[in-house]
């Protein structure tokens, strides 16, 4: 799960985060990527990974909620919270 952060420093650190995520996902497949791979990718230690996030799949939460939340506020309405957890089984 990812963790509620609301300081920004914190903030920009899952942002930080997320970025390496998608730069690793363009050079290899979700489940070969490690914590620690992605911790070097984002020049994190891993005591910032798990202040923010459990495991990985949490990084990969918050990058589908935040382009969900972008179409929806861009392009037109979809389901927020529960339908999106049921429709995408996100949580």
């Amino acid at each position: 799960m990812r963790k509620q952060q609301h300081n920004r420093t914190a903030l920009q650190s899952q942002h930080i985060i997320a970025d390496a995520l998608v730069a690793l996902l363009r050079r290899k497949p979700f489940p070969e990527i490690t914590i620690s791979e992605l911790c070097r990718e984002a020049a994190i230690g891993r005591k910032t990974f798990y202040r923010n996030f459990d495991e990985k799949e949490d990084v990969l939460d918050l990058i589908l909620r935040e382009l969900l939340e972008d179409y929806r506020r861009n392009l037109g309405q979809v389901p927020s919270g529960e339908e999106l957890d049921l429709l995408f089984f996100l949580s």
